[in-house]
C-alpha cells in the first residue's frame, strides 16, 4: 500500500474511533437517564401519598446526575486525547515522510554532483589522449579537470563535515584577524568562482578566536551560492564591527530566499524545489553546515533581503578579548 493509501486508512479507522465513541457516551447518557426514570417511578409508586420529594428520591437524582457528569466529562476526556494523540501521530507522519522526501532529495543530488565532475574530468583525459591538440587547448583542459576536481574535493570535504559536525565535531580555534583572513581567502581564489566578480569591504579592523579551515569553509559555501543562484551579479563581502561582535555579510543580487523558507534552508539536506526538474547544482548541505561552524563560534545566522533584489548572509561572531 502507498502513502496516500496508508493515510486514508488511518483517517479512516481515527474517524470510526472518533464516532464510535461519540455514539458510547451519548448511549450510557441515555441508559443512565432511563435507570434513573425507573428509579424515581418505583419509588413514586411507594411513596404516591408523600407531598414531597424524600431523602431517597434526592439520592437518586444525585446519582444519576453525577453518572452524567461522570461519563460526559470521561467521553470529553477521552476523546481529546484522542484528537491530540492523532494530530501527533499525523504530525510526526508528514515529517517522516518530508524527511523521506528530502533524503531521496539528496540522494539524487549527491549522485549527480559525484558523477558530473568525474565524468567531465573523464572527458578531458580520453580528449587529451585520443587527439592532437594546441598547447592552449591543452591547458585549458587541464585547468577545467583541475577546477572540476577541486570541486569534487569540496563536495567531500562538505560531506565530510556534515558527519563529524553531527558527532560534535571540536574545533581549532586560534586569534585570526577576520579582514586579513576573509582577504587572503578571497584573493587565493580560482577565477572560475569571482567572474561574476567581488566586492571586498573591510572594517572590522578587530580579532576573533576561530577555527580558519571552518571560517574558509564558510566563506567558499557562501561565495559559491552566490555563483549559482546570483549569476553574472557582483558579490558584495562586508566585514564591520557591531558592539562586541564581528559582522560579515554576503550581499548578493539573485533570486533571494523566500520568507517561508529561510528556516528550512537551514536544515541538512534541504532545498527549494524538486531534485527531478532543479537545474542548480548543490546538496542541502551548504547552508547547514555555515549554520553549525557560525553557531559552533557562538555566532548567529541570518537571512535577510537585499533591496531591491537578491539575498543577505549575515553572520555575527564574538570578538576575542
Amino acid at each position: 500500500m502507498n502513502r496516500n493509501g496508508l493515510r486514508i486508512l488511518s483517517l479512516v479507522v481515527s474517524s470510526y474511533m472518533l464516532l464510535a465513541l461519540v455514539w458510547w457516551t451519548v448511549l450510557l447518557s441515555k441508559e443512565n437517564r432511563t435507570i434513573k426514570d425507573l428509579k424515581i417511578e418505583i419509588l413514586g409508586l411507594k411513596q404516591a401519598s408523600k407531598a414531597y420529594p424524600s431523602a431517597e428520591f434526592r439520592a437518586i437524582e444525585r446519582t444519576a446526575n453525577r453518572k452524567s457528569i461522570m461519563v460526559l466529562g470521561e467521553g470529553i476526556v477521552f476523546g481529546l486525547s484522542l484528537i491530540i494523540g492523532l494530530y501527533l501521530i499525523n504530525r510526526a507522519y508528514r515529517r517522516e515522510l518530508a524527511a523521506s522526501d528530502q533524503q531521496n532529495n539528496f540522494l539524487l543530488a549527491i549522485t549527480h554532483e559525484l558523477k558530473s565532475p568525474l565524468t567531465s574530468m573523464k572527458m578531458g583525459l580520453e580528449t587529451l589522449n585520443r587527439h592532437h591538440l594546441t598547447e592552449d587547448l591543452k591547458r585549458e583542459i587541464i585547468n577545467d579537470s583541475i577546477l572540476e576536481g577541486n570541486r569534487l574535493e569540496s563536495l567531500i570535504n562538505n560531506l565530510l563535515l556534515a558527519n563529524k559536525i553531527d558527532s560534535k565535531y571540536k574545533f581549532e580555534k586560534q586569534s585570526l584577524n577576520v579582514d586579513e583572513h576573509i582577504t587572503h581567502y578571497v584573493n587565493s581564489q580560482p577565477q572560475i568562482l569571482l567572474n561574476q566578480g567581488i566586492q571586498l569591504e573591510t572594517n572590522a579592523g578587530k580579532v576573533i578566536y576561530a577555527d580558519e579551515q571552518a571560517l574558509e569553509i564558510v566563506y567558499s559555501n557562501l561565495i559559491e551560492n552566490a555563483s549559482k543562484y546570483a549569476k553574472n551579479t557582483p558579490l558584495k563581502i562586508v566585514t564591520s564591527r557591531v558592539g562586541k561582535n564581528i559582522i560579515i555579510k554576503f550581499e548578493d543580487q539573485g533570486v533571494g530566499i523566500p520568507i517561508k523558507y529561510r528556516k528550512a534552508v537551514l536544515n541538512k539536506f534541504f532545498r527549494i524545489g524538486n531534485e527531478d526538474t532543479r537545474t542548480t547544482k548543490g546538496t542541502g548541505l551548504g547552508l547547514y553546515i555555515v549554520k553549525q561552524i557560525v553557531e559552533g563560534h557562538n555566532g548567529k545566522l541570518t537571512i535577510k533581503d537585499n533591496i531591491p533584489q537578491g539575498c543577505i548572509i549575515e553572520i555575527q561572531i564574538p570578538i576575542s578579548h
